[in-house]
């Protein structure tokens, strides 16, 4: 194994996390190094996506009272880059909750800062011209309940509703987190990219050295890497589980334990006429029952 490389900061992850602390980071002037398992996002067929950026051939799950499925995604840009890029505001009741709850925790601060996130993503009402068969219809029912509805905010910069944005857009028009908080950055200053790579192995500092010292698996090689600051970002599910594989601190054993989860279901039903789902975004469409 070569000399240790040094970095100020290390980001496992690439994803919603990663990119945007691995980005500021960077931006501040520090020398951050960034490891992604999987490779950068390619279009293709759905299967070839799946089996090529989705963790476990997309069947990754959250046990606990039941097993729900949760697919997302090993690829630059995280699950960001294999999702539907719907953005839903945090519900002030929700903020008005953690405010009470948690020390320090400021609503009108948090929402500056997603305010600074919807820009970066580009994030805006999905166009009435890119809505599917299916949202229009469910808009229509909605409509004859008297449940108001409307088309959800989206992260994209060109979309043309071609249904594709769980396969990666093959346009490039939907702002994953690399595109919103990398790439904007000036050549130089970005981090250090590292794909098909993963920790392997992660030490403290101790002693005389301030450094966390980590190692990094790059499919048959290990290399050795020094940084004073090691961020895990590898999503609600995957950085509960390095955490437990790495057993970093004393409750390394309670990783995940207070992820809370809302499931998602699918509604089927027959209606006249054919329904296209090759045509128009994926949820594009949502309402709040009064």
């Amino acid at each position: 194994m070569s000399a240790a490389l040094r970095y100020d900061a290390v980001v496992a992850g690439s994803g919603a996390g990663g990119a945007c602390v691995a980005g500021r980071l960077a931006a501040g002037g520090m020398k951050v190094l960034l490891l992604e398992r999987g490779t950068a996002a390619r279009p293709g067929a759905a299967a070839a996506v799946v089996r090529r950026h989705y963790a476990r051939g997309g069947l990754g799950a959250a046990l606990g009272p039941g097993l729900l499925p949760v697919p997302t995604g090993s690829v630059v840009g995280g699950t960001t880059a294999i999702n539907s890029g719907t953005c839903l505001r945090t519900p002030p009741e929700l903020l008005s909750a953690w405010e009470r709850a948690i020390p320090g925790f400021s609503a009108a601060e948090f929402s500056a800062r997603l305010d600074e996130a919807w820009g970066a993503l580009k994030v805006k009402r999905a166009p009435d011209d890119t809505l599917s068969d299916s949202s229009r219809l469910v808009l229509e029912g909605f409509r004859r309940l008297g449940v108001p509805a409307h088309p959800l905010d989206r992260a994209e910069d060109g979309c043309r509703g071609e249904g594709r944005c769980c396969f990666v857009c093959p346009r490039g028009a939907k702002m994953s987190a690399d595109k919103a908080f990398l790439d904007p950055l000036p050549a130089g200053t970005r981090p250090e990219l590292w794909t098909r790579a993963e920790l392997g192995a992660l030490i403290p500092p101790s002693g005389a050295s301030s450094a966390v010292r980590v190692t990094v698996r790059r499919g048959r090689d290990a290399e050795r890497v020094e940084a004073g600051l090691v961020v895990l970002a590898c999503g609600a599910l995957e950085t509960p589980n390095l955490v437990r594989d790495l057993r970093l601190g004393a409750e390394w054993g309670r990783a995940g334990d207070g992820l809370s989860l809302h499931p998602a279901a699918k509604l089927f039903g027959l209606v006249p006429g054919p329904v296209r789902p090759d045509r128009g975004v994926p949820q594009g469409v949502g309402a709040v029952h009064p």
